[in-house]
């Protein structure tokens, strides 16, 4: 499974290994709302429950997915309408 179809099939609850000074280092877990393309990068939208807030990562810069097999918090309406209320100008 891709990350696109990840996000949007399912909305799973993802951490993923982000390089921190040449070594891998678990990150907190996300849960991806929305996925954006434009010109120089795609990004992945997603809640992060470290920082307690909506969050950007560019995919390209994301080594590995852990895909965990556990229910969101929250419904994936509320995630969405929250991520509108910040980005009201996202087409999601």
């Amino acid at each position: 499974m891709g990350i696109g179809q990840a996000g949007l099939a399912r909305p799973p609850q993802a951490g993923d290994r982000l390089p921190t000074a040449g070594k891998n280092t678990w990150h907190p877990r996300r849960w991806p709302v929305a996925f954006g393309y434009f010109d120089h990068a795609e990004l992945l939208a997603a809640w992060c429950e470290q920082r307690d807030d909506f969050r950007h990562f560019r995919i390209d810069r994301i080594e590995n997915l852990a895909l965990l097999d556990e229910n969101i918090p929250r419904s994936r309406n509320s995630l969405l309408a929250a991520y509108r209320r910040i980005e009201p100008h996202a087409n999601v």
